[in-house]
């Protein structure tokens, strides 16, 4: 029997377990292609600058952050809504500019406010009782299509009146309802200013007197003397003399003892016809709240409109007619000229009995301010 040879296994087996060894550290250490093994996406890589120094944010510090970002983003928005009204003014500043109406043209316009009343619309706690914002004393829209540029002051002088009227019902009129002169049903007050003069106060008094209806003349002061026999018929007709001012000064462009001089000595002159009563109205419809407490010390009432029948504006009798009666109602006080214009009111002659027969056809009563 042969002897066997145990060494020789050892060699064999030593060399199978080193050829396994060699397998596996190459299939450890082999790099296969990218294609077929896509490389992992690598997460981004933080600067060291990032970090460093770098301490955790507690919970009120998170909330410090939130409260800054919104005040950032609060003044980002203030900022923005000042930029959008800046933008506002500046454009309104253009359209105020290129719509300024011409001067001579528009000379007699009693709505244009010369220097904007800047206090027109400011608050004051002092205002008297018995007016409410929601009433029916305000004036009416003109019911003729205007250019844009009269439609917007004609709604500036409408807005600024019934400032007036809330703030001092007592002592600023729109209509008669607003103030003592209690109105009944289907009553209307015809007004006309900036008389006397030579030819048409006269012819708007005989057209009155032959309907015998009542008007109210509010009055230049340093014309009446020029005038004794024109004022002699309008009270001889049963007619108001009232008060319009000495010189027919933009109440909006003074100072109130300008105005209080201007008044008062308009009220001396009428007064020498034994007129007691304390009617004013301001040219151009208008004054400054500042100077209403003056105003309302020395007796007087302000008496604006809410009717106004543009024969300031219009030359054709039929619009002035319509301006007037479809804009009727109750307590109504009508705005019209009888001296003036460049053809002395012959629009207003030929629409005036128009006006009064349509009126009293639909049942009104004319009345007048006392």
């Amino acid at each position: 029997m042969k002897r066997r040879r145990p060494w020789l296994a050892i060699i064999l087996g030593s060399s199978l377990l080193t050829i396994i060894a060699i397998d596996i550290y190459l299939l450890l250490t082999f790099e296969f292609p990218a294609r077929m093994v896509p490389e992992p996406t690598r997460p981004p890589v933080v600067e060291p600058q990032q970090i460093i120094g770098q301490t955790p944010i507690t919970k009120n510090e998170v909330d410090a952050v939130d409260d800054n970002e919104k005040v950032d983003s609060n003044d980002k928005i203030t900022d923005d809504e000042k930029i959008d009204k800046d933008e506002k003014i500046d454009n309104g500043e253009k359209i105020n500019n290129d719509k300024k109406i011409d001067k001579d043209d528009k000379e007699e316009n009693p709505h244009i406010v010369g220097s904007e009343p800047e206090d027109l619309d400011s608050t004051n706690n002092d205002v008297q009782v018995g007016q409410s914002p929601g009433s029916d004393n305000y004036v009416r829209e003109v019911p003729i299509q205007l250019d844009t540029d009269m439609e917007n002051h004609l709604q500036l002088f409408r807005n600024n009146a019934r400032m007036l009227v809330q703030e001092f019902p007592q002592s600023f009129m729109i209509t008669m309802n607003s103030s003592d002169f209690e109105a009944s049903d289907k009553t209307i007050a015809l007004t006309f200013d900036d008389g006397p003069d030579s030819s048409t106060t006269m012819e708007v008094v005989n057209i009155l007197n032959e309907y015998g209806i009542p008007g109210t003349f509010f009055l230049i002061g340093q014309q009446v003397d020029s005038y004794p026999n024109t004022i002699k018929a309008i009270l001889d007709g049963g007619h108001t003399i009232a008060n319009h001012s000495w010189s027919h000064m933009r109440p909006t462009d003074i100072s109130t003892d300008i105005l209080m001089n201007e008044t008062d000595k308009a009220q001396e002159a009428i007064s020498n016809y034994n007129v007691t009563t304390k009617l004013y109205r301001p040219p151009y419809g208008l004054v400054k709240r500042t100077q209403m407490p003056a105003l309302r010390e020395a007796g007087y009432k302000v008496v604006s409109w809410s009717i106004d029948s543009m024969d300031w504006y219009f030359t054709n009798s039929e619009q002035i007619v319509k301006c007037v009666v479809d804009n009727a109602h109750p307590g109504a006080i009508v705005l019209m000229h009888s001296a003036g214009g460049s053809d002395n009111r012959k629009a207003t002659l030929e629409a005036l009995p128009i006006i009064i027969e349509t009126l009293q056809e639909e049942g009104y009563r004319f009345i007048s301010l006392r």
